[in-house]
């Protein structure tokens, strides 16, 4: 596909790819996918040289960039680091995504007062 793909639910393309893939729901790309995926929920490509833009994105090897709250690269930047702070005496941390931008998820439980206790969580995305 060397165009542009919309759709209302979901696009799927068992090739290689380059253009445009909008739906109000989800893309797949079952080959390389070169352009633009956005969707509302979800994309996936094999092999992504582009940008996917959804709440959740997964594919498989990336050079490109994806922007998500959950962003998979099965072959990517996995990383789980635990550390301490002033503030908490536990933390631990999940990065995923590719080298180029990838996910943080991270807890950490926390002591406000002697008999109180609660827990910190956080989400964010970085550059490297």
């Amino acid at each position: 596909m060397h165009s542009f793909q919309l759709a209302g639910i979901f696009n799927y393309q068992n090739k290689n790819s380059k253009g445009w893939q909008l739906s109000g729901v989800g893309n797949m790309g079952g080959g390389e996918v070169r352009g633009l995926q956005a969707a509302a929920i979800f994309n996936y490509a094999k092999r992504l040289k582009g940008i996917q833009f959804a709440i959740i994105n997964i594919t498989d090897t990336s050079e490109g960039y994806s922007i998500g709250l959950v962003n998979v690269v099965l072959k990517g930047y996995h990383k789980l680091a635990i550390y301490a702070t002033e503030v908490t005496n536990a933390n631990a941390a999940f990065k995923t995504g590719s080298r180029n931008f990838y996910s943080i998820c991270k807890q950490a439980p926390m002591q406000v007062k002697k008999a109180k206790r609660s827990t910190r969580s956080g989400m964010g995305w970085a550059p490297s």
